[in-house]
């Protein structure tokens, strides 16, 4: 009976082991909306900022983290539309 349970719990031990290997990591989905020029978020040291606070609360680029960048280039409707779009996304 115990060897049976030994059997048991290894053959579960192997056969979850590969989705723990193999697993996605989730990946979170953040919208850096910005009114001015893509030069001036990076100029100003807006954009690094907004990086570097995600990987202060442990959120990496690349990693575990998709951000898209949106410049308005000073048209403030873009970022109205772009926020819709934004929003009404679902994740996977």
């Amino acid at each position: 009976m115990i060897a049976r349970r030994a059997f048991v719990t290894v053959l579960g031990g192997v056969l979850a082991a590969p989705q723990l290997l193999f697993a996605q990591p989730k990946v979170a989905r953040v919208g850096f909306f910005y009114f001015g020029s893509r030069r001036s978020a990076m100029e100003s040291g807006r954009y690094a900022a907004f990086v570097d606070a995600m990987r202060e609360l442990g959120y990496v680029e690349g990693r575990n983290l998709a951000i898209e960048a949106r410049f308005a280039d000073g048209r403030s409707e873009r970022l109205a539309v772009w926020r819709r779009n934004c929003c009404g996304r679902r994740s996977t």
